[in-house]
């Protein structure tokens, strides 16, 4: 796995360097660490999903819909034949069918990576492929799409904001007016879960980091979180009121060297939040409480709307250090160089806004966002070579 991601970050690195010689302005502030990629589209994406080395999908505006098989390099429109569908969210999982060879000693099942996907956004609009988006079938929620609001009875439209799929048949989607839908069927029916105490906020991200334990986070300050695959959801005190975005979990570090009669069970306690105004959140306890983190672009507070981490391929062994990103507006990207967020830095300011970040295990992150923006991780370049030695003195 490590040689071949030295050599897959080898290879983009050569991509940028060829891209750059043709193509100067694409040049980005050399300590970044993300170069420029090309999506194929202008069109705002809001969403991506990396979930095998070298596939990912991506999503966004006026049914744009991409996928590709070699780490962002190109992509493939898969269109789900709705014009006017905004997509905010994409999420993909393994799929598994029957082989249809029965013989003797073959594999009862095929199962591929990536061939099934979710993808919601406004108008409560769902679809759902399950042919690497060579189809898609439109899913109804069975929650109506347009409320009145207090307004002179004005018609506005329900947005879901977040889907996350844990298997074929699992998903969960997070929405406007505390919406919260569980599906254990391949989403041929919805159910709705009970958000109660979000006191009907919109919820903007559900994030599930084991089958039965996860969070959903949204306005007012609302962190929500079930530990029994979302039956019952339980407000955590967040300290804060604003609107908050985004949140993600990661395995803290075991104090001893696992055994093959101990082994290391992960126990997901470290928790990140972010938000509106610069709010960034910290549990160090499975969200039983929260601390205010600064760093990320103090002093400007922009509003931020996604938090990723990634760990090396050592974690089993709790030798792993953890990177994370923090995307917002004005074109903030921070991040956290292993030190498992303790510690933030602005790594980018002024640019294109970047709207997500897609992780697979410790491959390159890929970023998409504004005007089809598509940016891949591929670390701080290496040192510039040391001068040439000065030529001998003369001789006499």
């Amino acid at each position: 796995m490590r040689r071949s991601v030295m050599a897959l970050r080898a290879a983009l690195i050569g991509v940028f360097i060829s891209v750059c010689a043709g193509q100067s302005s694409t040049v980005q502030s050399t300590f970044s660490g993300w170069t420029d990629g090309e999506s194929g589209t202008k069109n705002t994406l809001y969403s991506v999903d990396m979930f095998e080395p070298g596939k990912a999908w991506a999503a966004g505006a006026f049914d744009t819909v991409l996928y590709s098989i070699d780490g962002g390099s190109t992509w493939e429109e898969k269109p789900t034949l709705r014009p006017e569908a905004q997509w905010r969210s994409i999420s993909s999982t393994d799929y598994c069918y029957p082989n249809p060879d029965t013989r003797p000693g073959r594999f009862p099942f095929f199962c591929e990576s990536g061939r099934q996907a979710w993808v919601v956004g406004d108008y409560g609009y769902i679809a759902r492929t399950v042919d690497y988006g060579e189809t898609w079938v439109s899913q109804s929620s069975n929650i109506e799409w347009v409320y009145l609001t207090e307004n002179m009875g004005q018609i506005d439209s329900i947005t879901f904001w977040s889907v996350q799929a844990i298997d074929a048949d699992t998903a969960y989607i997070a929405g406007d007016k505390g919406t919260l839908l569980k599906t254990i069927n391949g989403g041929v029916t919805w159910t709705s879960l009970n958000s109660i105490p979000a006191n009907g906020a919109d919820l903007y991200q559900v994030y599930m980091h084991t089958n039965i334990s996860g969070y959903v986070v949204g306005g007012g300050g609302a962190i929500l979180k079930t530990t029994n695959a979302g039956r019952t959801w339980r407000r955590m005190a967040s300290s804060v009121t604003t609107t908050l975005k985004s949140v993600a979990t990661y395995a803290a570090v075991p104090l001893t060297r696992p055994t093959f009669f101990n082994p290391y069970t992960p126990e997901y306690n470290m928790t990140y939040v972010v938000g509106d105004q610069g709010v960034v959140l910290r549990s160090t306890d499975g969200g039983e409480s929260f601390n205010l983190v600064t760093g990320c672009n103090t002093n400007q507070r922009p509003d931020f709307w996604n938090v990723v981490f990634r760990s090396n391929e050592n974690d089993w062994y709790g030798e792993h250090l953890v990177e994370g990103w923090i995307l917002g507006s004005t074109g903030t990207v921070c991040v956290s160089e292993m030190n498992m967020g303790e510690s933030w830095r602005t790594q980018m300011q002024g640019g294109v806004e970047l709207e997500q970040i897609g992780i697979y295990r410790d491959l390159n992150p890929i970023s998409v966002g504004k005007n089809g923006a598509l940016k891949v991780y591929v670390g701080a370049p290496p040192p510039p070579p040391p001068p040439p030695p000065p030529p001998p003195p003369p001789s006499p």
